[in-house]
């Protein structure tokens, strides 16, 4: 009897085929965004060929490869979020990572920092999703510990920040802002310039 190829099984893959470009129709001077998603349209073209060759080893390598990837374009996504430089600042760099969680109780992270045009004082904005660290400050957040803890509060939007040694933090949706640095001034300026929408609807 004629075997079906496992290949034959998973349309979807040649779905994700055509969302990810392969890396002949793409320019040379990608951006990293479109570096990664040329890197996955040829990982997944290597996929079906092992499992057409029925190889399960090198499938599942492609696949956790597959993840990894798919971990960094999230966490390049996530650092799009970031605000855009207030008026008189420029923003030096954008930084983010997903980190498997089993490496320090895994997450994604989005940081960027901020620098004052006249004095050079500087601003940092951090978010932090998919950690074991959004229950622990989501308890920390409840008005009642809020009370107990005696820290400051803003009501910013619709969202509760609190002030705690020199840094705002709050939580948007299923993630953790942290706004560090400079003055408790700027630390506003920067907490009510925060895309909410965009944060609290990230997944």
């Amino acid at each position: 009897m004629k075997r079906t190829r496992i290949s034959n099984l998973i349309p979807a893959l040649t779905f994700f085929l055509l969302l990810v470009p392969a890396g002949a129709a793409l320019a040379q001077d990608e951006d990293p965004f479109t570096q990664l998603k040329t890197e996955m349209g040829e990982v997944l073209e290597q996929t079906i060929v092992f499992l057409d060759e029925d190889d399960l080893t090198k499938v599942k390598s492609n696949v956790d490869y597959l993840t990894q990837l798919m971990g960094q374009m999230r966490g390049a996504l996530f650092g799009e979020l970031l605000p855009q430089a207030l008026d008189g600042w420029t923003q030096n760099d954008t930084q983010s990572q997903a980190v498997s969680a089993m490496a320090f109780g895994g997450g994604t992270t989005a940081t960027g920092t901020y620098s004052a045009d006249d004095d050079g004082r500087q601003v940092t904005v951090e978010y932090v999703t998919d950690s074991p660290l959004i229950a622990a400050f989501s308890a920390m957040m409840n008005p009642m510990m809020l009370a107990q803890s005696g820290n400051q509060t803003f009501r910013i939007e619709t969202y509760t920040f609190m002030e705690e040694d020199g840094e705002l933090k709050g939580m948007v949706g299923q993630t953790l802002v942290n706004i560090m640095d400079g003055t408790q001034e700027d630390r506003l300026a920067y907490a009510n310039a925060l895309p909410f929408d965009d944060i609290q609807s990230f997944q």
